[in-house]
């Protein structure tokens, strides 16, 4: 119950940030001085990290453990996505958006892995889904609390901090789930 409960955190908070990062970034970077441009490029750095992200990840997990990537790729994300409201020269930026998209599009991916290696394969099926459903949750969310943080017009810096904490809540949420994998493992 105590791992469902981390993965189900994980896939709400990483689905939270994929649609509020994809929704909003183009927008905010904008209204932060960024040409048009640059802000819609921003969107192409996003999702190609997801792709270059999800490679690299499988990789790692195979090599290191599928839970501890995870909770190191979620710690990169808290970091570049608070990192992007210092307003960093545009090359920095296109890296830090990179690093943001690797470390959410490309761990939700290898969260619906975390799934399948948890449950049994009886049971793996609606496993997957409970956990996509809870992720779907954070998916709406997501994009109105981006919509609702922007229309208080908060400086730039302190909506990515806001922005990063589903990150830091996932970390948590997977350090525990791969503490928890840990010691079963030990039983």
């Amino acid at each position: 119950a105590l791992r469902t409960l981390m993965l189900w955190t994980a896939f709400f908070c990483c689905l939270l940030l994929v649609y509020l990062l994809s929704s909003w970034l183009p927008k905010v970077l904008q209204e932060a001085g960024y040409a048009e441009k640059a802000s819609l490029l921003s969107l192409f750095s996003l999702n190609f990290g997801g792709m270059a992200g999800a490679v690299a990840g499988g990789w790692l997990g195979d090599r290191f453990g599928l839970p501890k990537v995870v909770v190191g790729y979620f710690v990169a994300a808290a970091a570049s996505i608070a990192l992007i409201g210092y307003n960093p020269p545009a090359g920095l930026l296109f890296l830090l958006v990179f690093v943001a998209g690797a470390s959410t599009i490309g761990t939700q991916i290898l969260l619906y892995a975390s799934v399948a290696q948890l449950y049994n394969l009886s049971v793996r099926s609606t496993g997957l889904g409970w956990a996509s459903g809870v992720g779907r949750i954070g998916a709406i969310v997501g994009p109105t609390l981006g919509g609702v943080l922007l229309a208080r017009e908060l400086p730039l810096q302190q909506n990515f901090l806001i922005f990063a904490i589903p990150a830091m809540v996932s970390a948590l949420a997977m350090l525990v789930f791969a503490v928890s994998n840990a010691r079963r493992a030990e039983t």
